[in-house]
C-alpha cells in the first residue's frame, strides 16, 4: 500500500474538517509532527495483556460524559453515552467564531468476529471503521492501516478529568508515525432540557 506524504496529509486535514477522533482538525500548519506510538511506557509484566476480542463496550466507560476541547471555543468537544446494548454512542462538534464548523457521529460497537470497532462518520464524509488493536484500563487504541488518515486513533484517560485523543499514521520503515493530539477536560453536561 502506498503511503501519503506528510505535506499531503496536512493539506487534507485542512479540508478534512472533522477528524475521526471526534474533534475538528483545525489545521493551521498541518498536523503536529510527533513520532512514536501513543501509550505509556510500561515495563514487561506491568499490564496484563487482554485480547481485543474479550474487551466489551463497558470496558470503555472512561469515554462516557461531556468533554470540552482544551483551548477551543465553548461547545467544541465530545459527548459520549453510557455503554448499553453493546455500544457507546458519541457526538463531536467544533465551534469557531460562534459557528459550528464541523461535527461527527461516533460509535463503538461490539462485534463477535473482531471485538470492539470504533466507527466515525465525519460531517459530509463516509463512515470509517477502526477495529480495537490494544486495550488496557484507561487506554484504547483502534487501527485501520488501509485508511489514508488517520490510521490509528487512541483514547487515553488523563487523571480524573482529562482525556486525550490522538490521530496518527502508522508509519513505515522510511517514515515514523505522525499526527496530532487533542486534549479534553470533563465538563458539566448541562440541563437535559431547556
Amino acid at each position: 500500500m502506498k503511503r501519503l506524504p506528510r505535506a499531503l496529509i496536512a493539506c487534507c486535514l485542512a479540508v478534512f474538517l472533522m477528524s475521526p477522533v471526534g474533534l475538528m482538525a483545525e489545521a493551521q500548519d498541518g498536523p503536529e509532527q510527533e513520532s512514536g506510538e501513543a501509550g505509556p511506557v510500561l515495563s514487561e509484566g506491568e499490564v496484563e495483556e487482554v485480547s481485543s476480542e474479550k474487551v466489551r463496550a463497558p470496558d470503555l466507560d472512561f469515554f462516557v460524559g461531556c468533554w470540552q476541547r482544551v483551548g477551543a471555543e465553548e461547545g467544541s468537544g465530545e459527548w459520549w453515552t453510557l455503554p448499553a446494548g453493546g455500544t457507546l454512542l458519541g457526538l463531536a462538534r467544533s465551534v469557531r467564531e460562534g459557528r459550528t464548523t464541523g461535527y461527527e457521529f461516533l460509535r463503538v460497537e461490539e462485534r463477535e468476529s473482531v471485538g470492539l470497532v470504533y466507527i466515525a462518520v465525519p460531517s459530509g464524509q463516509r463512515e470509517t471503521e477502526f477495529p480495537l488493536a490494544h486495550w488496557e484500563p484507561g487506554l484504547a487504541r483502534f487501527e485501520n492501516p488501509d485508511h489514508d488518515f488517520p490510521q490509528r486513533v487512541v483514547y487515553r484517560r488523563n487523571g480524573a478529568d482529562g482525556l486525550s485523543v490522538r490521530a496518527e499514521t502508522l508509519g513505515t520503515a522510511e517514515e515514523p508515525p505522525g499526527g496530532f493530539t487533542v486534549d479534553l477536560r470533563r465538563r458539566d453536561c448541562g440541563p437535559v432540557s431547556p
